[in-house]
């Protein structure tokens, strides 16, 4: 974990931005809205998640629109975070495709790819700041960094035919080939700073 965050920001000092989206192509992904999996806006509480934190909460006036999931880990040393209780394949010819709108406070958030079959091994993520975020592909890491602001941005995850993306507001940061396992989706809030809002939870094939 302390060496994911010493990566982001040595890296934020290295990386110019390149655009709206740090490093990568403008342009949204072709296909993938139907049909849906799974969809929460957290209006009806945490019952589609496995809650692994007692700071993790529904934010009633804060989401995108409100309300949104509020993990925090207070600036303790370990992360808060929630697991979707459901798994979905990533292995289907039409792809996979989870969205999820995050706004980090003072702190960095992650959106967790979770190898059902290996949960304990984490190398698919998206580890996000205000200014930059640290995105990994089945090991393989890229940096990218953009304008510092304080709103929701819509990050996505596509695996398709045998590689995985990265997107933020339809930019593409970052590609590499991917296997599809079963997934779950994990929102984190790692020990630095205080507290990240994740909305509009969706996954589509």
């Amino acid at each position: 974990m302390k060496m994911r965050l010493a990566l982001l920001a040595l890296a934020a000092t290295m990386i110019p931005a390149c655009g709206a989206g740090g490093n990568g192509s403008g342009g949204s992904p072709a296909g993938g809205p139907d049909p849906v999996l799974f969809s929460d806006h957290f209006s009806g509480g945490l019952g589609n998640w496995t809650v692994m934190s007692p700071s993790v909460i529904i934010d009633s006036p804060v989401g995108n629109p409100s309300p949104s999931l509020w993990v925090s880990s207070g600036g303790k040393a370990g992360a808060a975070a929630a697991r979707t209780s459901a798994t979905f394949n990533a292995n289907v010819e039409s792809g996979l495709w989870i969205w999820v709108d995050v706004l980090p406070g003072d702190s960095n958030g992650s959106i967790n790819i979770v190898n059902s079959a290996s949960p304990g091994t984490l190398n698919t993520y998206a580890s996000i700041t205000r200014s930059g975020a640290l995105l990994s592909i089945a090991g393989q890491t890229k940096t990218v960094t953009f304008s510092e602001d304080s709103v929701f941005h819509r990050w996505l995850f596509l695996a398709s035919d045998g590689n995985g993306s990265w997107w933020r507001d339809d930019v593409l940061l970052f590609a590499f080939p991917y296997g599809g396992p079963m997934v779950a989706i994990e929102l984190m809030d790692l020990p630095y700073g205080v507290g990240t809002n994740f909305d509009n939870v969706t996954i589509t094939n």
